[in-house]
């Protein structure tokens, strides 16, 4: 038999019923035995966290300055407590800060999940090193249900009183026309050399560049061991035969631990040690060929070196024995422009074919007027060869009717197979044939 208890609200199970009789009355011994009731379901876990709002506090000079943890808890709205407390770490309190504890109690509602804890640091004129202590968290009230994942924060107390301080030489040299050269930069400490410090270090490009190949980028970290006063930083520079302006880039110190830094940037100065470049024109010979047909004669203008400048030159040609006035080619002049890095130019001349016999003939190519570069051979030769056999001299027959008294003329003719520059002579006489001057 089953019931229900109004005043305990669970089903109850009746095991035995027993009935006795007293007077009119009629007793019963009831046993009763509740019903199990289901095991509830586990109840949520809350997780408590403790940060440092600013891992790293710079302690001032005097006074107190001071810095907050926030104790976070996330999950169910619970109502609990839980105690916080600072530790020393190589920091001590009373000297470096002020030694706290407390405990936080959160409500349960909805919006109240953090609340913070205050200590107070202690500035003082001291060179030292940089100093930490903890804020723990622990002993939740109620203990059950909560789960502290970070049980403590790191406070770092930065000093700001060494002495030490970092600065960078300058360091200027030649480049080099090939491979490498190493520009050592001397990076010195003064002042307190008691404490472990380290400084960064990294390359930027000025007018030198990386993209140029002008020096290698590098960057790292230099550690000052306690006692040590000078470390080198080195950058590789590259050589080059380009003309070019003295060129910069610079080391930069950064992040000084224990240390400040006085003087923060190296300058690099890569001078130039390429003379200015020279300006050279070759000699050129060509066949002339034959009317009407033109033949270019293609001079090769060049300079020694690149530069990073413009270098422009004149030209223009100049008869020798090959003149403009006989046709032998047309004149030319003009400009070269040589960019940036570049080295070789040329120049068209165009020379007029003939079918005339003659001897080789000769122009100029004339450079002149240079400029952020010198003229080192400013005439380029140019000949032009004959291709034109030496001419046959032909002479022709003739036949003529003597008539019956006086005289007549045979006119014979002597040709040449084509013109020829030079004189041509030859040398006639007649001969008997059946015709005889005998015979008148």
């Amino acid at each position: 038999m089953v019931w229900r208890s109004r005043t305990e609200g669970f089903m109850k199970r009746i095991t035995s019923l027993s009935l006795r009789v007293v007077g009119t009355m009629v007793a019963a011994a009831i046993v009763v035995l509740g019903m199990p009731t289901p095991p509830a379901s586990a109840a949520p876990l809350d997780h408590v966290t403790i940060t440092a709002s600013t891992p790293s506090h710079v302690e001032g000079n005097s006074g107190t300055t001071s810095v907050s943890f926030a104790i976070v808890y996330t999950g169910n709205p619970t109502a609990f407590s839980i105690d916080w407390a600072t530790a020393d770490g190589t920091a001590t309190a009373g000297s470096d800060y002020i030694a706290a504890s407390g405990t936080v109690s959160f409500n349960g509602t909805g919006p109240d999940k953090t609340k913070t804890a205050t200590v107070l640091i202690n500035g003082d004129a001291t060179a030292e090193t940089n100093e930490t202590f903890t804020v723990n968290i622990s002993n939740p009230q109620p203990a059950t249900g909560i789960v502290i994942d970070t049980p403590s924060a790191t406070q770092t107390i930065m000093d700001d009183d060494s002495s030490a301080s970092f600065s960078i030489g300058d360091v200027s040299a030649a480049e080099g026309n090939v491979g490498s050269s190493t520009f050592s930069f001397a990076v010195t400490k003064t002042g307190t050399t008691a404490f472990t410090t380290s400084v960064d270090f990294a390359t930027a490009d000025g007018t030198a560049t990386v993209a140029d190949g002008d020096f290698a980028a590098t960057s790292g970290t230099l550690s000052f061991l306690p006692g040590d006063t000078s470390k080198t930083v080195d950058v590789t520079v590259y050589g080059d035969t380009k003309h070019e302006a003295d060129e910069t880039f610079t080391v930069d110190l950064s992040g000084a631990v224990n240390a400040t830094i006085s003087d923060n940037q190296g300058l690099g100065t890569i001078t130039n040690d390429d003379q200015v470049p020279d300006i050279s024109v070759d000699d050129q010979t060509v066949a002339e060929g034959n009317s009407p047909t033109t033949t270019p004669m293609t001079f090769n203008v060049t300079l020694s070196n690149p530069s990073d400048q413009t270098v422009t030159v004149g030209y223009t040609t100049n008869d020798g024995t090959a003149t403009i006035a006989d046709g032998d080619y047309v004149a030319a002049s003009g400009t070269v422009t040589f960019l940036a890095d570049e080295t070789a130019k040329t120049v068209d001349v165009t020379v007029n074919g003939d079918d005339t016999t003659e001897p080789d003939e000769a122009l100029t190519l004339d450079l002149s007027n240079a400029t952020n570069a010198n003229i080192l051979d400013g005439s380029g030769l140019g000949t032009v060869t004959n291709d034109d056999p030496i001419p046959d001299v032909s002479v022709d027959d003739q036949s003529i009717t003597e008539g019956n008294a006086g005289t007549s003329t045979l006119t014979f003719n002597v040709t040449l197979s084509h013109a020829s520059s030079d004189t041509v002579t030859v040398d006639y006489t007649t001969n008997d044939g059946t015709a005889t001057t005998a015979d008148g």
